[in-house]
């Protein structure tokens, strides 16, 4: 189901009583852009700590806007044993123009052709989007209208109204009392702002609201003050009406907010950003306060994705690379649940799904993470039980099996991998000391490696990594080294390569044996990784990202 702002406020009602009834709701967001394109320190890194990178991805989430919100509602279906109904609905959304308030926003080139390549309705984003304002930007309206300081700013607002007012006072003219016009193809929040300047411009006029369009009446003035003061259109009444009108998709966030039902998503960090900034306020500088507003917001979390990489490690699943492989895979044969989990079913006007996949439709993919929930949590279930089917599957009980993932929201590119939403975080330390063998790899050149060239590249991240050449060591002591700048290390004297090095039964005791290069990155902390860097190293051989201080004095060094 698609909703744009011609539609949705017929449709709030049906729309709070689903979220009302609902055990969850899947969320997933759109957007005209993704990052900006900074550069040097400001750019993401695969070594920002969790408030460096909120800060560096603060300044894209408030230069793009959200064109698309995709919810999808999951309710049981009462006295049918683990079957669910899932109402998806699509929001068109584009910011309010509404007095004061005209925000502007980018577009990425790149997203905007990513979601035109899969059939993205600009038009209806640009012409029938849902307006929408956060808390403070309400604020600003709400003083200005309820203290009658006003004002018309936008050029286009500014020509439409004055056309309004030539018209209605060339009919004035000739209009005697009681006479009436229509005003027709003004809907919305559109149709009250122009009510609310005829009212302030012509003192002899009455307005109505109705299905054809704007209904302006001759009225005499002692009329028209007992229109404004009656109970069914007292003047504070009917502006209040206006806010309602102008706040638009910031009605429905709130009806969300105070359901405070499950929200689940797959990589929601993005997504959690923008309901922030877009719907309750503006992101503050502070991490640890944006994730005290988030928990108070959304007090249940789960990310899809944190779920999912555990059981696909222990289920032995195929690799998958997106949310559509993810489902695809737990539909599949290779799911031994498959067959006893969940029943889903999707709910008239929302039948689209059934038989066509709409990958990057945002109520498409808000479906996919509530559908892939049910499937990973039926699978934690089957294995704490050890039998299939398990017997009396509820929403509670995979609640319950879920507690671990709760409230952990996985990080891109990041130095560490989720963050906890409901509780500060800690610095990462050091490692304890790794020691390492070092093959003989002169040959080896200099060079930069970019994350497609690595095996996960989640961990390393777009960032350039430099592998040096690594040197075999003896069993003798190596010169001291001295660190001289973050990523580098070098001798305190000349030093020359040393001869091959000893076969692995005459290694020192603190080697293993096993196949390592060092890349360093940076000296602020430490994140250890393992990959299998391709191309360039054989089987086995696993890298480290290593603080170079912990080299200094360990037997080991780069040239």
């Amino acid at each position: 189901m698609d909703l744009g702002a011609d539609e949705f406020e017929e449709s709030l009602p049906l729309l709070q009583e689903l979220v009302q009834e609902a055990d969850f709701v899947g969320l997933d967001i759109e957007f005209t852009g993704l990052r900006s394109n900074l550069s040097g320190p400001q750019q993401i890194s695969l070594f920002d700590l969790p408030s460096e990178w909120y800060l560096k991805t603060r300044q894209s989430v408030q230069q793009f806007t959200i064109c698309q919100i995709g919810l999808s509602v999951f309710s049981a279906i009462e006295g049918e044993a683990n079957k669910y109904i899932a109402h998806s609905c699509n929001f068109f959304l584009f910011p309010t123009t509404f007095g004061i308030l005209d925000s502007e926003f980018s577009f990425q080139a790149s997203s905007v052709q990513f979601l035109n390549q899969y059939g993205f309705n600009y038009n209806k984003f640009l012409k029938n989007g849902i307006p929408y304002m956060n808390e403070e930007q309400e604020k600003k309206i709400r003083h200005d209208i309820l203290t009658g300081n006003w004002r018309v700013r936008s050029s286009p607002d500014k020509d439409q109204i004055k056309a309004v007012i030539d018209k209605v006072t060339r009919w004035l003219d000739l209009a005697k009392e009681g006479d009436w016009m229509t005003l027709p193809g003004i809907a919305g929040f559109q149709a009250f702002e122009v009510q609310l300047v005829l009212r302030q411009a012509l003192p002899d006029i009455w307005t109505v609201l109705k299905d054809e369009g704007v209904v302006v009446k001759k009225v005499s003035k002692q009329h028209r003050w007992y229109l404004q003061n009656t109970s069914c259109d007292r003047e504070s009444c009917w502006k209040e009406k206006i806010l309602l009108s102008a706040r638009g998709f910031s009605v429905f966030f709130q009806m969300l907010v105070k359901a405070q039902k499950p929200l689940v998503g797959h990589n929601m960090m993005m997504d959690l950003l923008h309901l922030h900034e877009k719907f309750f306020r503006p992101l503050p500088e502070s991490y640890d306060q944006f994730k005290q507003n988030i928990h108070s917001l959304f007090p249940v979390l789960i990310d899809t994705k944190n779920v999912t990489k555990d059981i696909w490690k222990e289920m032995n699943f195929p690799r998958v690379s997106n949310l559509s492989e993810v489902y695809e895979v737990l539909n599949s044969d290779l799911n031994p649940t498959k067959n006893s989990g969940p029943e889903i079913v999707h709910a008239s006007r929302c039948e689209k799904y059934v038989k066509t996949k709409c990958p990057h439709e945002a109520a498409y993919d808000a479906f996919l993470c509530g559908s892939v929930l049910l499937k990973v949590a039926h699978l934690l279930l089957q294995k704490i039980h050890g039998i299939d089917p398990v017997p009396e599957s509820s929403f509670p009980q995979y609640l319950d099996v879920l507690a671990p993932y709760v409230n952990q929201v996985n990080l891109i590119r990041a130095g560490v991998p989720k963050i906890r939403a409901e509780r500060p975080e800690g610095v990462p330390g050091p490692p304890d000391p790794v020691h390492l063998p070092v093959p003989l790899l002169e040959a080896l050149p200099r060079r930069q490696l970019r994350a497609p060239s690595l095996w996960h590249s989640d961990c390393l991240g777009p960032s350039r990594v430099h592998l040096r050449k690594i040197w075999s060591l003896s069993a003798a002591r190596p010169p001291a080294a001295t660190l001289r700048s973050p990523c580098s290390l070098e001798d305190s004297s000349p030093w020359s390569p040393p001869p091959p090095a000893p076969s692995a039964a005459a290694a020192p005791p603190w080697l293993p044996c096993a196949s390592t290069v060092i890349l360093i990155k940076t000296s602020f902390f430490c994140v250890v990784v393992t990959c299998q860097i391709k191309n360039y190293l054989g089987p086995g051989m696993v890298a480290h990202v290593c603080n170079p201080s912990t080299l200094v004095g360990q037997g080991r060094w780069i040239t």
